[in-house]
């Protein structure tokens, strides 16, 4: 039984984790972590098929044939100092696995040693991929163009999500997970003496606006009463400039779960900033803004897992 034999591996699983949590590494980073979790699957009997183009991360291997099935963990942590006071907690200063990612690898290499151990039975491949700086929304693209998902058919990952009691599931078809947008605005203006403003271009009174006004873009752009229908907005910072070169910026991120429309926020946000370049005549340099592949839950795929976790766990 798959359910007793995670059972005789739980406190290795809890062991691995505590070590993985007081041991984060940041996006792209995960150089220690990438170690790590190679001389653990080498050590059950994996393969290593780690592209060369991969910085950090891990791609492991075994069984043989179609189909190849991916299985797929995130690895990076998040900087945060942390303070929960726990026996285990981060050795790294101003790092922490505050996300779970920490839950996630021990929970894929438990996984692992219960399929090495079963490896017989498997029909096809099973891939493991360990896929580094997805807090920086680049990683899956950086395992992709380095050949890391090449020739899989499917791929199931999975979040921790702490307001589900322990030992729930939770699987939906459609899109589930938001696929995010980060971007960066810069203003750059003109300094001038305060009593004469005529002589000047002000960014503050550009970005004060721009606030404003981007938050209409969902709220007028998006149909509340489309199903499975989600989008956000969210301005995280804003940065002063000197008082000489007049300098603001303005951060942000565009989290959204459909696709059909994915492009009329974007082409409203960009047409947005240009109108008010054109109006108020100061610089402005927009970068990020890069969208990612909308994870989409395969129906079929959907109720073959749900079917298989019934069955497994007894549902």
């Amino acid at each position: 039984m798959v359910e007793s034999s995670f059972a005789e591996i739980k406190d290795e699983i809890i062991e691995t984790r505590h070590y993985l949590h007081q041991h984060p590494e940041l996006s792209d980073q995960e150089v220690e972590t990438s170690r790590f979790i190679t001389e653990y699957l080498l050590n059950i009997g994996y393969r290593i098929i780690t592209p060369v183009g991969l910085k950090t991360g891990v791609i492991a291997e075994i069984g043989e044939g179609k189909p190849v099935v991916g299985l797929r963990s995130d690895i990076d942590a998040l900087p945060i100092k942390e303070a929960t006071g726990l026996p285990y907690s981060s050795e790294n200063e101003g790092v922490m696995h505050a996300c779970g990612h920490d839950f996630h690898m021990a929970s894929l290499l438990g996984a692992a040693r219960v399929l090495k151990e079963k490896e017989a039975d498997l029909v096809g491949t099973v891939r493991l991929i360990f896929q580094p700086a997805e807090e920086t929304h680049v990683g899956a693209q950086e395992v992709e163009e380095a050949g890391g998902i090449e020739g899989v058919d499917a791929i199931i990952g999975f979040h921790n999500k702490p307001d589900l009691a322990t030992g729930e599931i939770g699987i939906l078809p459609g899109g589930l997970m938001a696929a995010v947008d980060q971007f960066k605005v810069t203003f750059k203006g003109v300094g001038t003496h305060a009593a004469m403003p005529q002589f000047g271009k002000d960014p503050i009174i550009a970005l004060a606006g721009t606030v404003s006004a981007v938050q209409t873009i969902v709220s007028r752009n998006e149909d509340p009463q489309k199903q499975q229908s989600c989008q956000l907005l969210t301005l995280k910072e804003v940065q002063p400039g000197t008082f000489y070169q007049k300098m603001r910026g303005l951060k942000g991120r565009y989290e959204r779960l459909i696709s059909r429309h994915d492009r009329l926020p974007r082409n409203a946000f960009t047409r947005l900033l240009k109108d008010k370049q054109r109006h108020l005549e100061w610089m402005l340099k927009l970068s990020g803004l890069k969208g990612l592949t909308l994870l989409i839950m395969i129906l079929s795929l959907q109720k073959s897992l749900a079917k298989k976790l019934k069955s497994t766990f007894n549902w």
